[in-house]
């Protein structure tokens, strides 16, 4: 695969709650980027850069940028579509480009003021999903429900298992950023990956979009939210909606969070004391600021020529300083309005007024921790290793590492970079098999079994 000519401080792990423009805003102006390379007008395409983007890469380098492409792929034909992803404070756009040879996907990513922050050429537009051959179809059945309060609701699917209930049932939480209900990403949905590969095995499972997808442009208007107005209020609301199910199995009731989904995990718990067990998947045991710096440190150290990593470096400084006034924020002090890394300073400070760690040594529930080890946006040694380490000796929890997965729970190929995520890809089995006998088993903790 061909190199990105250009990388900004991408920070999979990402807010991207608060947008100052719409998706269809964007993409128009993405589209318009692209004919004006097509038309030749370069002069014309650099006065939408950022100035930080003006300075790394000038006209006569975006010519030869947008030439280098045509001699690889052939002439270009025409744009075949788009796709967004939030990138904390940023927004990407993914314009699909028939060229003569191949398709080609060319990421816009743009910053708050609608100014073009980064610029990606990426061969070969992802692939479609492809369903793992762990999920069997005929054994179990697909009903659109709505959960969530008045004003608030949100679109779900619960995947019922056939046969005689009641049936053990688990709540799937998201990680960071306006997720579907599948966790979407690329070609990848993990999600429907874990809801179908479960319901093969007998379990019912219910997930939903998130509140920041589904009420987007209510978020937009908001000057403050929390992560409990953000994920825990409707993950809580979704633990209720099954405990009114009488094809739920109220003795068997999870709840699986990913990522951030898993790091808020006790703040659910508060509120669905009763709940059987917790599934914590890539959970960070650290601060969210700090993981969003290490990440984008990390992708800054893989770009692979100068231009990018001093635009990189720049990027960083300016993250780091946002982390800093992040550490500075008191409960009692001022808080700004302006967002900090994509979030107000009341989400922040929500945050860390409930650390993981501290969250999970008072729970009495059932908890079982899975991680990647090659996950490179949750650390296997410094997130994982660190609750193995507090957590391991109480009987109620149990510990499953994966050497070669990485954090979408999918087998990586060498090292994670996140790259792959765009490369379709299924949850491992493993992943869902354990899932399913940790879900069934009475036994504290639940071992993996000698054959892994």
């Amino acid at each position: 695969m061909h190199r990105p000519l250009l990388i900004l401080s991408l920070t999979f792990l990402c807010l991207g709650s608060q947008v100052a423009l719409s998706d269809t805003v964007l993409e128009a102006k993405a589209i318009r980027f692209v004919e004006l390379l097509s038309q030749e007008e370069f002069a014309s395409a650099y006065e939408r850069f950022s100035p930080t983007m003006k300075q790394a890469l000038p006209v006569k380098k975006l010519r030869a940028a947008w030439e280098a492409q045509q001699k690889k792929m052939g002439a270009f034909q025409k744009s075949a579509g788009t796709r967004s992803e939030r990138l904390g404070d940023y927004h990407g756009i993914y314009v699909t480009c028939q060229f003569e040879k191949q398709q080609l996907e060319v990421n816009v990513v743009y910053d708050t003021d609608g100014l073009i922050s980064g610029l990606f050429f990426l061969p070969g537009a992802p692939s479609g999903y492809k369903v793992p051959a762990y999920v069997r179809p005929d054994t179990f059945q697909t009903v659109e429900v709505e959960i969530g309060e008045e004003g608030w609701a949100l679109p779900g699917t619960l995947t019922i298992p056939i046969g005689e209930g009641p049936f053990p049932a688990v709540v799937l939480v998201h990680g960071s950023g306006p997720q579907d209900r599948d966790e979407t990403i690329g070609p990848n949905k993990p999600f429907r990956d874990l809801a179908e590969g479960l319901s093969s095995n007998g379990i019912l499972v219910l997930r939903y979009d998130k509140r920041t997808k589904t009420h987007s442009r209510k978020f937009q208007h908001l000057n403050s939210f929390t992560v409990m107005d953000e994920t825990v209020e409707d993950a809580q609301a979704a633990v209720h909606f099954l405990k009114k199910r009488q094809d739920v199995r109220q003795t068997r009731l999870f709840v699986l969070g990913h990522s951030l989904g898993g790091m808020v995990l006790p703040r659910i718990a508060e509120g669905v004391p009763d709940t059987t067990g917790f599934i914590f998947l890539a959970a960070p045991a650290r601060p969210l600021e700090d993981l969003m710096l290490e990440q984008t440190q990390y992708q800054a150290s893989l770009l692979p020529d100068l231009a990018s990593k001093t635009i990189a470096l720049m990027q960083l400084t300016t993250l780091q300083q946002q982390v800093e006034s992040i550490k500075a924020l008191k409960p009692s002090g001022p808080q700004e309005e302006k967002f900090l890394l994509g979030a107000p300073a009341p989400y922040w400070l929500d945050l860390a007024s409930h650390p993981l760690m501290k969250g999970v040594q008072k729970m009495e529930n059932r908890m079982l921790f899975l991680q990647g080890e090659k996950d490179c946006q949750v650390s296997y040694e410094h997130d994982y290793g660190a609750l193995k380490e507090a957590l391991d000796k109480q009987r109620h929890t149990s510990f499953l590492s994966y050497p070669t997965l990485n954090h979408l729970f999918i087998n990586v190929e060498g090292k994670s970079t996140g790259k792959e995520y765009l490369r379709p890809g299924n949850v491992c089995a493993d992943v869902v098999n354990d899932i399913v006998q940790w879900m069934h088993t009475t036994e504290e903790p639940y071992q993996m079994s000698p054959a892994k």
